[in-house]
Protein backbone atom coordinates (compact mmCIF):
# COMPACT_ATOMS: atom_id res chain seq x y z
CA UNK A 1 0.00 0.00 0.00
CA UNK A 2 2.83 2.41 0.87
CA UNK A 3 4.54 1.93 -2.48
CA UNK A 4 1.21 2.53 -4.25
CA UNK A 5 0.79 5.87 -2.49
CA UNK A 6 4.43 6.73 -3.20
CA UNK A 7 3.45 6.92 -6.87
CA UNK A 8 -0.15 8.04 -6.33
CA UNK A 9 0.65 11.38 -4.68
CA UNK A 10 2.74 12.83 -7.56
CA UNK A 11 0.18 11.36 -9.97
CA UNK A 12 -2.69 13.16 -8.23
CA UNK A 13 -0.95 16.51 -7.70
CA UNK A 14 0.15 16.65 -11.33
CA UNK A 15 -3.46 16.22 -12.43
CA UNK A 16 -4.17 19.46 -10.58
CA UNK A 17 -1.07 21.28 -11.88
CA UNK A 18 -1.61 20.25 -15.51
CA UNK A 19 -5.29 21.16 -15.30
CA UNK A 20 -4.38 24.66 -14.08
CA UNK A 21 -1.77 25.13 -16.82
CA UNK A 22 -4.15 23.90 -19.51
CA UNK A 23 -7.06 26.10 -18.44
CA UNK A 24 -4.79 29.11 -17.88
CA UNK A 25 -3.47 29.05 -21.46
CA UNK A 26 -6.58 28.00 -23.34
CA UNK A 27 -8.98 30.29 -21.48
CA UNK A 28 -6.78 33.25 -22.43
CA UNK A 29 -6.57 32.11 -26.05
CA UNK A 30 -10.37 31.89 -26.21
CA UNK A 31 -10.62 35.56 -25.22
CA UNK A 32 -8.43 36.52 -28.20
CA UNK A 33 -5.23 36.95 -26.22
CA UNK A 34 -1.98 37.10 -28.19
CA UNK A 35 0.53 34.25 -28.15
CA UNK A 36 2.81 36.33 -25.91
CA UNK A 37 0.00 36.68 -23.36
CA UNK A 38 -0.76 32.96 -23.62
CA UNK A 39 2.96 32.22 -23.34
CA UNK A 40 3.20 34.33 -20.18
CA UNK A 41 1.45 31.52 -18.27
CA UNK A 42 4.17 28.84 -18.73
CA UNK A 43 6.81 31.58 -18.62
CA UNK A 44 5.79 32.81 -15.17
CA UNK A 45 5.16 29.25 -14.01
CA UNK A 46 8.72 28.39 -15.01
CA UNK A 47 10.21 31.45 -13.34
CA UNK A 48 8.33 30.66 -10.15
CA UNK A 49 9.44 27.03 -10.23
CA UNK A 50 13.05 28.04 -10.84
CA UNK A 51 13.10 30.52 -7.97
CA UNK A 52 11.37 28.06 -5.65
CA UNK A 53 14.30 25.61 -5.79
CA UNK A 54 16.76 27.42 -3.49
CA UNK A 55 13.90 28.57 -1.24
CA UNK A 56 12.65 25.01 -0.72
CA UNK A 57 16.09 23.79 0.30
CA UNK A 58 16.01 26.38 3.08
CA UNK A 59 12.51 25.68 4.45
CA UNK A 60 11.96 21.94 3.98
CA UNK A 61 12.19 20.08 7.27
CA UNK A 62 11.71 16.32 7.27
CA UNK A 63 10.01 16.39 10.68
CA UNK A 64 7.54 18.99 9.40
CA UNK A 65 7.24 17.54 5.89
CA UNK A 66 3.66 16.32 6.30
CA UNK A 67 2.51 19.75 7.49
CA UNK A 68 4.40 21.33 4.60
CA UNK A 69 2.68 18.98 2.13
CA UNK A 70 -0.73 19.91 3.52
CA UNK A 71 0.18 23.60 3.38
CA UNK A 72 1.16 23.24 -0.28
CA UNK A 73 -2.11 21.50 -1.12
CA UNK A 74 -4.07 24.20 0.71
CA UNK A 75 -2.28 26.87 -1.32
CA UNK A 76 -3.07 25.05 -4.58
CA UNK A 77 -6.74 24.93 -3.60
CA UNK A 78 -6.72 28.64 -2.71
CA UNK A 79 -5.00 29.63 -5.95
CA UNK A 80 -7.52 27.56 -7.92
CA UNK A 81 -10.41 29.39 -6.25
CA UNK A 82 -8.82 32.77 -6.92
CA UNK A 83 -8.25 31.90 -10.59
CA UNK A 84 -11.90 30.89 -10.87
CA UNK A 85 -12.97 34.36 -9.79
CA UNK A 86 -10.80 36.67 -11.88
CA UNK A 87 -10.47 37.61 -15.53
CA UNK A 88 -7.76 40.23 -15.03
CA UNK A 89 -4.61 39.28 -16.95
CA UNK A 90 -2.20 40.71 -14.37
CA UNK A 91 -3.91 38.85 -11.50
CA UNK A 92 -3.86 35.62 -13.49
CA UNK A 93 -0.16 36.08 -14.24
CA UNK A 94 0.66 36.72 -10.57
CA UNK A 95 -1.23 33.62 -9.52
CA UNK A 96 0.60 31.48 -12.09
CA UNK A 97 3.86 32.79 -10.66
CA UNK A 98 2.72 31.57 -7.21
CA UNK A 99 1.24 28.19 -8.26
CA UNK A 100 4.68 26.60 -8.91
CA UNK A 101 5.84 27.77 -5.48
CA UNK A 102 3.09 25.64 -3.95
CA UNK A 103 3.80 22.73 -6.31
CA UNK A 104 7.52 22.86 -5.51
CA UNK A 105 6.77 22.95 -1.78
CA UNK A 106 4.65 19.82 -2.13
CA UNK A 107 7.14 17.82 -4.19
CA UNK A 108 10.14 18.76 -2.07
CA UNK A 109 8.28 17.99 1.17
CA UNK A 110 6.93 14.80 -0.39
CA UNK A 111 10.43 13.56 -1.22
CA UNK A 112 11.57 14.31 2.34
CA UNK A 113 8.53 12.60 3.86
CA UNK A 114 8.74 9.51 1.68
CA UNK A 115 12.52 9.16 1.95
CA UNK A 116 13.52 5.51 1.91
CA UNK A 117 10.23 4.00 0.73
CA UNK A 118 11.52 3.47 -2.82
CA UNK A 119 14.60 1.63 -1.59
CA UNK A 120 12.48 -0.41 0.83
CA UNK A 121 11.37 -2.43 -2.20
CA UNK A 122 14.94 -3.07 -3.35
CA UNK A 123 14.17 -2.06 -6.94
CA UNK A 124 17.02 -0.99 -9.26
CA UNK A 125 17.36 2.77 -9.47
CA UNK A 126 16.50 2.83 -13.18
CA UNK A 127 13.20 1.01 -12.52
CA UNK A 128 12.26 3.28 -9.60
CA UNK A 129 12.94 6.44 -11.62
CA UNK A 130 10.98 5.10 -14.60
CA UNK A 131 7.97 4.18 -12.45
CA UNK A 132 8.04 7.59 -10.77
CA UNK A 133 8.15 9.28 -14.19
CA UNK A 134 5.31 7.05 -15.39
CA UNK A 135 3.14 8.04 -12.41
CA UNK A 136 3.51 11.81 -12.52
CA UNK A 137 3.39 11.87 -16.34
CA UNK A 138 0.11 9.97 -16.29
CA UNK A 139 -1.24 12.54 -13.86
CA UNK A 140 -0.03 15.35 -16.11
CA UNK A 141 -1.86 13.68 -19.00
CA UNK A 142 -5.18 13.49 -17.19
CA UNK A 143 -5.47 17.23 -16.54
CA UNK A 144 -5.86 18.17 -20.24
CA UNK A 145 -7.87 14.99 -20.86
CA UNK A 146 -10.41 15.94 -18.20
CA UNK A 147 -10.60 19.49 -19.54
CA UNK A 148 -11.14 18.23 -23.07
CA UNK A 149 -13.82 15.82 -21.87
CA UNK A 150 -15.71 18.46 -19.90
CA UNK A 151 -14.91 21.48 -22.08
CA UNK A 152 -18.35 21.61 -23.73
CA UNK A 153 -20.19 20.98 -20.44
CA UNK A 154 -18.63 23.30 -17.87
CA UNK A 155 -16.99 26.73 -17.93
CA UNK A 156 -13.30 27.54 -17.48
CA UNK A 157 -13.98 28.88 -13.97
CA UNK A 158 -15.71 25.63 -13.01
CA UNK A 159 -12.62 23.73 -14.15
CA UNK A 160 -10.57 25.80 -11.71
CA UNK A 161 -12.99 24.82 -8.96
CA UNK A 162 -12.53 21.19 -10.00
CA UNK A 163 -8.79 21.60 -9.39
CA UNK A 164 -9.53 23.04 -5.94
CA UNK A 165 -11.84 20.17 -4.98
CA UNK A 166 -9.27 17.64 -6.20
CA UNK A 167 -6.64 19.31 -4.02
CA UNK A 168 -8.93 18.96 -1.00
CA UNK A 169 -9.40 15.22 -1.63
CA UNK A 170 -5.63 14.71 -1.96
CA UNK A 171 -5.14 16.54 1.35
CA UNK A 172 -7.42 14.04 3.08
CA UNK A 173 -5.30 11.13 1.80
CA UNK A 174 -2.08 12.82 2.90
CA UNK A 175 -3.54 13.53 6.34
CA UNK A 176 -4.35 9.89 7.03
CA UNK A 177 -1.33 8.29 5.33
CA UNK A 178 1.12 6.50 7.64
CA UNK A 179 4.14 4.89 5.89
CA UNK A 180 6.04 2.03 7.49
CA UNK A 181 9.69 1.30 6.86
CA UNK A 182 11.16 -2.20 6.80
CA UNK A 183 14.82 -1.98 7.86
CA UNK A 184 15.95 -5.23 6.19
CA UNK A 185 14.35 -4.32 2.85
CA UNK A 186 15.74 -0.80 3.07
CA UNK A 187 19.26 -2.16 3.53
CA UNK A 188 18.80 -4.43 0.53
CA UNK A 189 17.52 -1.48 -1.51
CA UNK A 190 20.54 0.63 -0.57
CA UNK A 191 22.85 -2.21 -1.66
CA UNK A 192 21.06 -2.35 -5.02
CA UNK A 193 21.50 1.40 -5.43
CA UNK A 194 25.24 1.10 -4.82
CA UNK A 195 25.59 -1.51 -7.56
CA UNK A 196 24.02 0.94 -10.02
CA UNK A 197 27.00 3.32 -9.89
CA UNK A 198 28.78 4.16 -13.13
CA UNK A 199 29.66 7.24 -15.18
CA UNK A 200 27.63 10.09 -13.68
CA UNK A 201 26.22 12.32 -16.41
CA UNK A 202 24.01 14.69 -14.44
CA UNK A 203 25.15 17.76 -16.43
CA UNK A 204 24.01 16.32 -19.81
CA UNK A 205 20.89 15.24 -17.91
CA UNK A 206 20.13 18.81 -16.90
CA UNK A 207 20.82 19.95 -20.46
CA UNK A 208 18.30 17.42 -21.76
CA UNK A 209 15.58 18.63 -19.39
CA UNK A 210 16.04 22.24 -20.51
CA UNK A 211 16.25 21.32 -24.22
CA UNK A 212 13.20 19.08 -24.13
CA UNK A 213 11.00 21.38 -22.08
CA UNK A 214 11.99 24.37 -24.20
CA UNK A 215 10.81 22.45 -27.27
CA UNK A 216 7.55 21.44 -25.63
CA UNK A 217 6.89 24.92 -24.26
CA UNK A 218 7.33 26.35 -27.76
CA UNK A 219 4.56 23.98 -28.84
CA UNK A 220 2.48 24.77 -25.74
CA UNK A 221 2.78 28.50 -26.45
CA UNK A 222 1.72 28.25 -30.09
CA UNK A 223 -0.85 25.47 -29.73
CA UNK A 224 -3.71 27.36 -27.98
CA UNK A 225 -3.52 30.12 -30.61
CA UNK A 226 -3.37 27.58 -33.46
CA UNK A 227 -6.32 25.67 -31.99
CA UNK A 228 -8.47 28.80 -31.80
CA UNK A 229 -7.53 29.89 -35.32
CA UNK A 230 -8.53 26.49 -36.70
CA UNK A 231 -11.72 26.28 -34.64
CA UNK A 232 -10.74 23.07 -32.87
CA UNK A 233 -13.04 21.82 -30.12
CA UNK A 234 -12.01 21.54 -26.43
CA UNK A 235 -11.76 17.78 -27.00
CA UNK A 236 -9.11 18.26 -29.69
CA UNK A 237 -7.22 20.80 -27.59
CA UNK A 238 -7.17 18.43 -24.62
CA UNK A 239 -6.35 15.34 -26.68
CA UNK A 240 -3.20 16.91 -28.13
CA UNK A 241 -1.80 17.79 -24.71
CA UNK A 242 -3.01 14.48 -23.28
CA UNK A 243 -1.08 12.70 -26.06
CA UNK A 244 2.13 14.42 -24.99
CA UNK A 245 2.00 13.43 -21.32
CA UNK A 246 0.43 10.00 -21.95
CA UNK A 247 3.20 9.17 -24.43
CA UNK A 248 5.76 10.38 -21.91
CA UNK A 249 4.19 8.07 -19.34
CA UNK A 250 4.17 5.02 -21.62
CA UNK A 251 7.70 5.83 -22.79
CA UNK A 252 8.88 5.70 -19.18
CA UNK A 253 7.67 2.10 -18.91
CA UNK A 254 9.17 1.07 -22.25
CA UNK A 255 12.58 2.44 -21.22
CA UNK A 256 12.70 -0.07 -18.37
CA UNK A 257 13.20 -2.73 -21.03
CA UNK A 258 16.40 -1.11 -22.39
CA UNK A 259 19.10 -2.27 -20.00
CA UNK A 260 21.56 0.36 -18.74
CA UNK A 261 20.72 2.78 -21.54
CA UNK A 262 21.45 5.68 -19.16
CA UNK A 263 25.16 4.81 -19.40
CA UNK A 264 25.27 4.70 -23.20
CA UNK A 265 25.72 8.21 -24.65
CA UNK A 266 24.88 6.84 -28.11
CA UNK A 267 21.24 6.85 -27.08
CA UNK A 268 21.25 10.64 -26.59
CA UNK A 269 21.36 11.57 -30.30
CA UNK A 270 19.04 8.67 -31.17
CA UNK A 271 16.43 9.93 -28.72
CA UNK A 272 17.17 13.51 -29.76
CA UNK A 273 15.84 12.68 -33.21
CA UNK A 274 12.42 12.31 -31.58
CA UNK A 275 12.42 15.93 -30.40
CA UNK A 276 13.42 17.22 -33.83
CA UNK A 277 10.86 14.99 -35.54
CA UNK A 278 8.05 16.20 -33.25
CA UNK A 279 8.68 19.83 -34.16
CA UNK A 280 8.85 18.93 -37.86
CA UNK A 281 5.45 17.25 -37.59
CA UNK A 282 3.99 20.41 -36.02
CA UNK A 283 5.56 22.47 -38.80
CA UNK A 284 3.51 20.65 -41.43
CA UNK A 285 0.44 19.63 -39.41
CA UNK A 286 -3.00 20.74 -40.53
CA UNK A 287 -5.27 18.07 -39.00
CA UNK A 288 -5.95 17.05 -35.38
CA UNK A 289 -4.38 13.64 -36.02
CA UNK A 290 -1.05 15.15 -37.02
CA UNK A 291 -1.00 17.48 -34.02
CA UNK A 292 -1.68 14.49 -31.77
CA UNK A 293 1.14 12.56 -33.47
CA UNK A 294 3.60 15.42 -33.00
CA UNK A 295 2.71 15.78 -29.34
CA UNK A 296 3.07 12.03 -28.75
CA UNK A 297 6.54 11.96 -30.34
CA UNK A 298 7.61 14.92 -28.18
CA UNK A 299 6.31 13.05 -25.15
CA UNK A 300 8.59 10.10 -25.90
CA UNK A 301 11.52 12.50 -26.18
CA UNK A 302 10.73 14.08 -22.82
CA UNK A 303 10.46 10.67 -21.13
CA UNK A 304 14.09 9.96 -22.03
CA UNK A 305 15.20 13.36 -20.75
CA UNK A 306 13.47 13.21 -17.39
CA UNK A 307 14.55 9.65 -16.62
CA UNK A 308 18.13 10.21 -17.74
CA UNK A 309 18.47 13.33 -15.61
CA UNK A 310 16.86 12.05 -12.40
CA UNK A 311 18.75 8.75 -12.68
CA UNK A 312 22.15 10.42 -12.85
CA UNK A 313 21.23 12.96 -10.18
CA UNK A 314 20.53 10.11 -7.76
CA UNK A 315 23.51 7.88 -8.55
CA UNK A 316 25.72 9.55 -5.95
CA UNK A 317 23.71 9.21 -2.72
CA UNK A 318 25.63 11.95 -0.93
CA UNK A 319 25.06 14.46 -3.73
CA UNK A 320 21.54 13.32 -4.66
CA UNK A 321 19.59 15.92 -2.67
CA UNK A 322 21.56 18.84 -4.10
CA UNK A 323 21.47 17.54 -7.68
CA UNK A 324 17.75 16.75 -7.59
CA UNK A 325 17.12 20.30 -6.34
CA UNK A 326 19.13 21.69 -9.26
CA UNK A 327 17.20 19.39 -11.58
CA UNK A 328 13.95 20.93 -10.37
CA UNK A 329 15.42 24.36 -11.13
CA UNK A 330 16.22 23.16 -14.66
CA UNK A 331 12.56 22.21 -15.05
CA UNK A 332 11.64 25.79 -14.20
CA UNK A 333 14.28 27.09 -16.60
CA UNK A 334 12.88 24.98 -19.44
CA UNK A 335 9.32 26.16 -18.74
CA UNK A 336 10.39 29.82 -18.80
CA UNK A 337 12.83 29.55 -21.72
CA UNK A 338 10.29 27.96 -24.09
CA UNK A 339 7.87 30.93 -24.32
CA UNK A 340 10.80 33.35 -24.69
CA UNK A 341 12.27 31.36 -27.57
CA UNK A 342 8.79 30.98 -29.06
CA UNK A 343 8.38 34.77 -29.09
CA UNK A 344 11.77 35.21 -30.75
CA UNK A 345 10.97 32.69 -33.47
CA UNK A 346 7.54 34.00 -34.43
CA UNK A 347 5.83 37.29 -35.15
CA UNK A 348 2.12 37.75 -34.48
CA UNK A 349 0.03 37.15 -37.57
CA UNK A 350 2.66 35.09 -39.40
CA UNK A 351 2.35 31.34 -40.19
CA UNK A 352 3.64 29.01 -37.48
CA UNK A 353 5.25 26.47 -39.83
CA UNK A 354 8.57 28.33 -40.33
CA UNK A 355 8.82 28.94 -36.57
CA UNK A 356 8.51 25.22 -35.87
CA UNK A 357 11.21 24.54 -38.47
CA UNK A 358 13.56 26.98 -36.74
CA UNK A 359 12.75 25.36 -33.39
CA UNK A 360 13.57 21.92 -34.85
CA UNK A 361 16.95 23.20 -36.04
CA UNK A 362 17.66 24.73 -32.64
CA UNK A 363 16.79 21.52 -30.79
CA UNK A 364 18.98 19.49 -33.18
CA UNK A 365 21.98 21.74 -32.53
CA UNK A 366 21.47 21.60 -28.76
CA UNK A 367 21.10 17.80 -28.81
CA UNK A 368 24.42 17.54 -30.69
CA UNK A 369 26.06 19.80 -28.09
CA UNK A 370 24.62 17.73 -25.25
CA UNK A 371 25.91 14.53 -26.85
CA UNK A 372 29.38 16.01 -27.11
CA UNK A 373 29.35 17.00 -23.44
CA UNK A 374 28.25 13.49 -22.44
CA UNK A 375 31.05 11.86 -24.45
CA UNK A 376 33.61 14.25 -22.96
CA UNK A 377 32.51 13.52 -19.40
CA UNK A 378 32.38 9.79 -20.13
CA UNK A 379 35.99 9.78 -21.35
CA UNK A 380 37.17 11.68 -18.29
CA UNK A 381 35.63 9.02 -16.08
Amino acid sequence: MAIFLLYFFPFAIDIVVSLLLFVGRHSLAMTGASESEVGSIPLLFGVGYFLAGPLMRAIINRRLAKIEMLTAIGLLAAFSALLANTNQLLTIQILFFLVPMAASLFFNAFQAYMLGIATDNAKPLGVTVSLYTFAWSLGFALGPFICGLLGDRISWSQMYYLAGVSSFLIAILVLFFRPRRNAQQAEAGEQVAVRQKGPILHVPGWMGVVIGLTGWMIIATYWPVIAVSKGFSPAVKGTVEFAFAASQSVGALVLILIRDWQHRPLFLPLFGVLGVAALLVFASADTPALYVLGAAVMGLFMATNFIFSVYHCMLDVEMASRRVAINEMMVGLGYSAGPVVAALLHQNGMPFGPSFLKAALLVGILVALRTGVAHWIGKRN
